[in-house]
């Protein structure tokens, strides 16, 4: 899909909604007619402005598009375009799948032929749908442009016209315009001009704002009528008025098809004209109220006694009904009566969420409607996710966490066992860089069976020394909570020689401080038939009796244990962590987009490469040099279905530092390899090979491929024996970004 059909679509579902917030709109104002005021219509005028020229909304649940059969139409579009060729073309352009595929396919005849009919059908309908959308988008280009054209020469034309404004010097006036600006606290200097060529008073220029008047209008009002006019259109400077016709205009341009957004602008129009209106009579006293009502009947009647096809057009000129509501309005005008109130406040902030967020997107069913999209990472170890709404995707029971912000602490991540029946939500020492914190454990197992069981234990480390451990049991009431207090101590046996012989391996850069005793301590309840741990006390002594204690106090534990509430209830605590924001584990497609996100554009994720190599893990990190080069990668390992020794990782990042050094100097600053440039394709690839030993169990073979691509900078490294490695370099450099 090009660029323009991408911008068109775009372009029609920010028409179509905001249609819906315009009836919306209207009809608020049919309801309440007589119960808001005229800056509160138009303050619902801006939302409408906003979501016609910026459709890039967040996603929310309050959205009102949520009610639309099909919220999502610029990525429904997209997906017939995209996905549907995709569908179409798979066989072809993955064998591996084919093959998959065919298994099932070719069950029998009967199945072969209604997929070869649906094929078919698919295919009239994508060139269909392409066909229709690039028609459209030339259509709605072409509207575009020759209404920007007609605006422009306008303009043009209107800056020839202001050359015969005559500039108005005479002191009366220019005091008058004063003592405004300085009742207004307006600092901008404004100058004031008349014409035989204009209908109405109009204020214009951002930068130079100039007040120009009719010549006719100056020779038939006196100087009290001269101020109420001016002060009208200061009114208009004051509230960005000016700012708001540009919108307007780009509106127009921009959705000049929708007949509803030409009918909108007009009652924009005319609502600021009544919220100006509004703005003077606060300003005025009480019984100047009916001289201004008067003086904007009698412009009113040599405006429309003066109407000449010579004139330009009136900024503000109205039929008969617009006046009489002007009028009205003023006639009824009590000073303080229409001051924002906190119920408008709340009004207008609600009304704002339902219709500037977009509808919350099905991610499965709408980003992804192909089938061999989907996927899911079902890896043999813990999973961790560092948002608590992500880890309940992945249990079958709710659990109860503090709802509560911790003045010592901050939530950290949480991780899932492999079986996914127990959670360990960490939490780290605020404003602290270290590992010390507390985690909150919960199981549908019974914790700590083994301490309870076994109190006395004896095994060997991994450097095969001897430890003892012994737990001690007891009961322990915290917060009206009856639970027990375990407490672990381990002791290593530490002789004479061995201490000798652990020093001669001490360095000036390495120490080692051999650990004599370690204590855990926890407390453990149970609670709705869930198991529930708080680790609260940690105490490390060395040889040589130096000991670091890590302890949540008795007090924070009672704030935590009594603010636990389950996490469909909470309230009061963001489960978002900051300290791992960028270190996101990807395991389905939603986390894929979550992604997109942290890395700043959309990934390749191929689900398949040549030699039945498929994704086993993803993640994004931080770069090594995240001081000096402020990005994230993406990381996502591949292993070979036969071969579990043999393993692809492949990066994805904007940090441009590592390929513009190796591009310059001929070297890998990383790993200090001598690089060879070779050609896939069309694109320039740097080869590196670190270990030419293939037959080394130790240290494996590891090849680097670097190369860029539409700004995006990708690595591939090779870990151990792989044949057809161009043809997977080919298949990673072709591949098209997920969403897309």
């Amino acid at each position: 899909m090009n660029l323009l059909n991408k911008v068109f679509l775009w372009i029609l579902y920010s028409s179509l909604t905001s249609t819906v917030i315009i009836l919306l709109v209207l009809s608020i104002k049919k309801l309440l007619k007589n119960k808001i005021s005229s800056k509160f219509c138009h303050s619902l005028w801006v939302l409408v402005l906003i979501k016609l020229l910026f459709p890039f909304s967040l996603e929310s649940n309050l959205s009102l598009f949520n009610l639309l059969p099909e919220n999502d139409i610029h990525v429904a579009a997209y997906n017939n375009l995209y996905y549907m060729e995709e569908n179409i073309n798979n066989n072809a352009s993955n064998p591996d799948l084919s093959n998959i595929k065919n298994q099932n396919i070719h069950k029998n005849n009967l199945l072969n032929q209604e997929l070869q009919e649906e094929k078919n059908t698919n295919i009239f309908k994508r060139f269909s749908v392409e066909k229709t959308l690039k028609f459209s988008s030339y259509i709605w280009l072409f509207g575009f442009l020759s209404l920007s054209l007609f605006i422009i020469l306008a303009a043009i034309n209107f800056t020839k016209k202001l050359r015969t404004f005559n500039e108005i010097n005479d002191p009366e006036i220019i005091q008058i315009l004063n003592i405004l600006k300085e009742k207004l606290k307006i600092r901008k200097d404004i100058s004031i001009y008349y014409s035989q060529n204009v209908k109405s008073p109009f204020i214009f220029g951002f930068f130079n704002p100039k007040i120009c008047i009719s010549k006719d209008i100056l020779n038939v009002i006196d100087h009290n009528e001269l101020y109420y006019i001016l002060l009208h259109e200061l009114i208009h400077y004051k509230r960005k008025d000016l700012f708001y016709n540009l919108l307007e205009m780009t509106a127009v341009m921009l959705h000049w098809f929708n007949p509803m957004v030409w009918f909108a602008v007009k009652k924009m129009r005319f609502d600021r004209e009544l919220a100006c209106d509004y703005s003077v009579l606060e300003i005025l006293e009480q019984k100047e109220s009916t001289q201004y009502g008067m003086t904007i009947i009698k412009l009113s009647s040599i405006i429309s006694n003066n109407i000449s096809k010579k004139m330009l057009p009136a900024y503000f000129y109205e039929n008969k009904n617009q006046l009489e509501r002007r009028i009205m309005m003023i006639k009824s005008f009590k000073k303080g009566s229409y001051k924002i109130s906190i119920l408008t406040i709340i009004v207008f902030m609600l009304f704002g969420v339902v219709t500037l967020t977009n509808a919350q997107i099905n991610t499965t069913k709408n980003q992804i409607p192909n089938s061999n999209k989907e996927f899911y990472l079902d890896i043999p170890y813990n999973k961790h996710f560092i948002t608590l709404d992500r880890a309940l995707d992945f249990v079958d029971f709710d659990f109860k966490v503090p709802d509560t912000v911790l003045k010592n602490y901050t939530f950290d991540s949480i991780t899932l066992n492999k079986d996914e029946d127990e959670a360990n939500i960490k939490f780290f020492v605020r404003d602290v860089v270290d590992t010390s914190g507390f985690t909150l454990t919960v199981s549908k197992k019974e914790l700590m069976r083994d301490a309870k069981e076994n109190p006395y234990e004896s095994y060997k480390d991994a450097n095969n020394k001897k430890i003892n451990k012994e737990s001690i049991v007891e009961p322990m009431t915290i917060s009206n909570i009856n639970g027990t207090s375990i407490t672990i101590k381990n002791t290593y046996d530490w002789t004479e020689k061995d201490i000798k012989e652990l020093e001669k391996k001490n360095t000036e850069d390495i120490k080692h401080f051999p650990t004599k005793e370690y204590i855990h301590k926890y407390f453990i309840w149970q609670d709705d038939g869930l198991w529930y741990s708080l680790n609260y006390y940690f105490k490390s002594t060395d040889y040589y009796d130096d000991s670091t204690i890590l302890e949540v106090s008795m007090d924070d534990i009672k704030i935590i244990l009594s603010s636990l509430k389950y996490t469909k209830d909470l309230k009061n605590t963001n489960y978002e962590s900051e300290s791992w924001k960028d270190h996101l584990s990807i395991y389905e497609a939603k986390d894929l987009k979550h992604a997109e996100k942290i890395i700043g554009f959309t990934p390749k994720f191929p689900l398949q490469l040549p030699r039945n190599f498929i994704p086993t893990s993803s993640r994004t990190r931080c770069l090594i040099y995240s001081e000096t080069e402020p990005w994230v990668e993406m990381i996502t390992t591949f292993q070979n279905k036969s071969n579990s020794k043999s393993e692809i990782e492949f990066s994805q990042t904007k940090g441009k530092y590592r390929y513009e050094f190796l591009s310059k100097n001929g070297y890998d600053r990383d790993t200090e390899i001598k690089a060879n440039s070779i050609i896939i394709g069309d694109t320039e690839v740097f080869e590196l090979k670190e270990n030419s030993n293939i037959n080394s169990k130790k240290s494996p073979t590891k090849q680097y491929y670097l190369w860029k691509k539409d700004d995006i900078f990708y690595e591939t490294k090779f870990i151990g024996k792989t044949d057809n490695v161009q043809g997977i370099l080919k298949t990673l450099i072709d591949e098209p970004p997920y969403f897309d």
